[in-house]
């Protein structure tokens, strides 16, 4: 069964047999219809309206998905305007953080020892143990940034 107010190529069950005819706009009732359920004033000014032009179901639906094959909108966030990845740039932040704190530790295992208690010694053995893997971690962390916006492009 096949709705009359639409084109039969666009319904289910078509095969091609019944020849397409134009649909009516969705705007008119059909005359049956409205006679029988419009009253008097509605049907009047029903008529006054002029009926909207008649799309073929082809073009309308060209038009009303013309903007589905992403042509008009950006294909990442980089290329969106104002439009930036918080996470990306919450790993250059702690990337960079890793590396400048290493490096101020780094800093801080040159400078010469002054108290020789034995608590003195076991602050410059943390800090020549941690210091290279946060360096190393830092460095990996604003390279992996950089390769999430690489392969964002794509």
């Amino acid at each position: 069964m096949t709705d009359p107010r639409y084109d039969p190529r666009f319904q289910r069950g078509w095969d091609g047999t019944v020849p397409p005819t134009a649909p009516r706009p969705a705007s008119s009732p059909p005359a049956e219809l409205a006679s029988t359920r419009a009253a008097p004033a509605r049907a009047t000014a029903a008529r006054s309206v002029a009926p909207s032009p008649v799309v073929p179901a082809t073009e309308a639906a060209a038009e009303a998905h013309a903007d589905l094959d992403g042509t008009d909108a950006p294909d990442s966030e980089e290329e969106a305007p104002g439009r930036r990845n918080p996470y990306r740039i919450a790993l250059v932040a702690l990337g960079a953080v890793l590396t400048l704190g290493s490096g101020g530790l780094m800093w801080q295992l040159a400078q010469p020892m002054t108290d020789f208690a034995p608590t003195a010694y076991v602050i410059p053995q943390f800090e020549a143990m941690v210091a290279p893997w946060t360096a190393l971690a830092g460095l990996l962390t604003i390279i992996a940034a950089v390769a999430l916006g690489v392969f964002r492009r794509r």
